[in-house]
Parts: C-alpha cells; structure tokens; sequence
C-alpha cells in the first residue's frame, strides 16, 4: 500500500483515461483500496468542468448534477422543497468529497474536457465559494416526456414524479439569484416546446436578469410564430434545434421512430429566422445540429444536409453558440454499436477532417 501511495504522489495532472495510466489510475480508484487511497492523497479526487459549477433541475423539481444523470441517481435535494441557498451549499460539499461517490459521474471520471483523474487544490476552493453563492450555469429539464420516442424521454415516466416543470413555481424560487447565474438551459430530456408556460417563464427571467445568457434546445417541430416571437423579444441568445438522424424525414424517423418531418422543421426554422430579420434582431441565434448514425453518416447524404443549412443562411463555425451555424456530433450512446457511425469515431481521419471544415461541435463552443 506505501509503495502505491508514493508512486501515486509522484504523478501529476491533468491525467485522463485516454492514456494507459490514466486507465490504471481509474481502475484502482473504482476498487476497495480507493476510498482509502483519496482520504491519504485528496488530489485523487476528480474534479468536473460541469459541477458543482453547475446543475440540472429534473422536471419534478430534484436537483442533479448534470445531463448526464437521465435516472437522477445523483439528485441531492428538491428545488421546490429544500431551502435554495442550501442546495447550493450541499452541491460545493458533495462536490469535495469527490465524484467517485455519485454514482453517475463514474462513467465519467477522466473524460479529457470533462473531468481530470487528478485535481489541483485550487479547484476545491473555487468550488467552495459556491457555499455562499450560487452555480453559473443551471439546466433545466421543462418538459421530461416528448413528441417524439427517440431516447430515454420515453421511458422517464419511472424515474420522475412529474413531467412538466412547474416554471411559475420555480421563477419565485430562482427569481434572486438569476442576477448571478450567467446561463441557462432551457433543455435536458423531453421536448420543451410542450410546456405551455414556457415562453412566460423566458419573459420573466429576461425581467429580472438582463445579462443572462439563456438557451433552448428543441426538436422544431412545434415551433411557431407566437413562440418564435417570445424568443426574439426576449433575446433569447441560442436554439439548438435537433435534426438527429437526418437530413430526410426516412432518416429523422429511424432514430425518433414517430412524429419527425424533416421539410417541416426547416421551414419552422426558416420562419423563425424572417421574423427575426423582420425584427431587426441579431437574436436568437440558431444552430441546426444532427447526430451522425450509420444511415446518415455518407458524404452524400451529408451534402443534402449542408445544402439545406446553407440555405437557411446558416454557416460552418464549429456550433460556435454566438454564429448562425449546422454541425454534426457523435452518439451520445456509441456502445449501441449497431445504430452509431464506424466512419466518424474518435481519431479517425474522417472525424478529423470533418474538424478541419468547421463543421463538427468541437468542445470550447459547446453550449
């Protein structure tokens, strides 16, 4: 056990698990000896670019960690039930045991952008001023159901004690911090078009925080003009609109399986985009995004999909949030080998010069 507590000592970060060592580090981390090993040695225990800096809001209201906890393992608290600044303070706390205790981050842990096998003392304190304070960036899932059944959304129903965010509710509880978030997601799981008191909810954080940044990411289909009128008075600053598994409604309909029209989401876009001309706005500004499967993921069919973003005014940026842009990302789900792309992976010259054109979501401009 010395003898690994020395050797351990000596390496330094950051340190991911795309390296041999970083695989070993993880490895002995996850077994009995790591618990043990973080009490001796705490810059073993990882830190997140995504928390306690920020946090997601489940549509019942349960407070996580991030997007990527769909079951709310993590959750530590209700936004409508726990005092707020407590909340807070009980994030920065989780936070400095480390993230090998949620269960959720394991899969995580080392991810190179994401989360470093070793930490550096100065995050710690950075995070502890939480303690007194509030995240910077908050998600908030306004809608855990979906019009359409292309992911988890479908199967949430389990895990959550409501389906639609109470946003008049939550605005009461947020409303004095808002001035001190710098941005909000207006998405998680689930569609967040179908609730009704969104656009309301925008006006009012708009009301009370100029300076915020707010986001929405949404499949398209029910956008309409009323919406897309809130979204320009209120500037909202981005919508992420999803075509994943497109160009063409076929392709759209093999990974959402119902509700998806393809020509029906690029004329809301393109009507979203001549309202805001029509309004003299620079805002909101709109990123067409698809997921690159093994249907879609050819150059031909990918020239259909550049065609019609360049159409729409939309240009190559590498989904730089503050541009009108199209981009492509990877599955989210890659281990479900027999719908993801073998052409695009990780490293692989076509991933590579598909960065080179911009036209790939490359982490610094992710929103």
């Amino acid at each position: 056990m010395e003898d690994i507590i020395y050797k351990l000592s000596k390496l330094e970060g950051p340190l991911h698990t795309d390296s041999a060592s970083g695989k070993q580090v993880k490895q002995l981390m996850l077994s009995p000896l790591g618990k043990t090993i973080r009490e001796l040695l705490p810059q073993y225990r990882p830190w997140c670019r995504l928390f306690p800096s920020g946090a997601v809001i489940l549509s019942d209201g349960s407070v996580t960690t991030c997007c990527q906890d769909a079951i709310g393992s993590n959750t530590y608290g209700n936004i409508f039930t726990t005092d707020v600044t407590s909340l807070w303070q009980k994030a920065a706390d989780i936070a400095e045991k480390g993230l090998y205790e949620l269960s959720a981050c394991r899969q995580c842990i080392g991810t190179f952008g994401l989360s470093s096998l070793i930490s550096r003392q100065q995050d710690y304190a950075v995070w502890q001023q939480l303690a007194d304070g509030c995240p910077t960036e908050l998600g908030l899932e306004i809608m855990s159901s979906c019009n359409y059944q292309c992911c988890i959304a479908a199967e949430l129903h389990h895990y959550r004690a409501a389906s639609k965010l109470n946003l008049p509710e939550l605005f009461i509880r947020l409303a004095p911090f808002l001035p001190n978030i710098q941005k909000l997601k207006l998405f998680n799981y689930g569609e967040p078009l179908l609730n009704d008191n969104l656009c309301e909810f925008i006006r009012n954080c708009r009301s009370v925080a100029p300076a915020l940044t707010m986001t929405l990411a949404t499949n398209g289909m029910l956008l309409n003009t009323a919406t897309a009128s809130c979204l320009i008075e209120n500037q909202l600053n981005q919508v992420i609109v999803s075509v994943h598994g497109g160009p063409g409604t076929e392709n759209m309909l093999k990974y959402s399986r119902v509700g998806a029209d393809y020509p029906r989401v690029l004329n809301n876009v393109a009507d979203l985009i001549k309202l805001r001309i029509a309004r003299r706005s620079q805002l909101p500004k709109i990123s067409l995004r698809a997921i690159l499967f093994n249907w879609n993921d050819s150059e031909e069919i990918m020239d259909v999909f550049r065609k019609d973003a360049k159409k729409l005014g939309l240009e190559a940026t590498w989904g730089n949030v503050n541009t009108d842009n199209y981009h492509w990302i990877l599955d989210g789900e890659r281990e479900r080998r027999e719908r993801s792309s073998s052409r695009f992976v990780p490293g692989s010259p076509a991933l590579t010069d598909l960065i080179g054109r911009k036209e790939f979501s490359v982490r610094e401009f992710w929103s």
